[in-house]
């Protein structure tokens, strides 16, 4: 549904909602070596993967699970959840705040 890349540019990762035209819903977020243009890795996270943003320092990622109201913090050097944050009903889109303001 997002994508975002790292600060580099050198890896892309795509929230996969799913059930848009009748796919069962995801739970997955895809990571793309950008130079090579070639899925490396396949996250799982919580149902219904939607927004996705990566911290300023490269370091994590942040998706959005939608029916599960949580946010899944992925670790980019072990390409693996470390955190799940409970948060409100039906998280959508997300962001991160940079102290210069935008994105990097």
């Amino acid at each position: 549904m997002q994508l975002y890349a790292t600060p580099d540019s050198k890896l892309l990762y795509v929230a996969d909602q799913g059930e848009l035209l009748g796919r069962p819903v995801s739970n997955e977020v895809y990571v793309i070596d950008i130079p090579n243009a070639k899925v490396i890795s396949t996250i799982k996270v919580g149902k219904k993967a939607h927004g996705v943003v990566v911290s300023n320092d490269g370091k994590s990622v942040f998706v959005t699970n939608t029916i599960d109201n949580t946010v899944s913090v992925i670790d980019v050097a072990s390409q693996k959840v470390i955190h799940t944050i409970p948060v409100g009903k039906g998280p959508n889109g997300i962001s991160y705040w940079f102290e210069t303001g935008g994105m990097p």
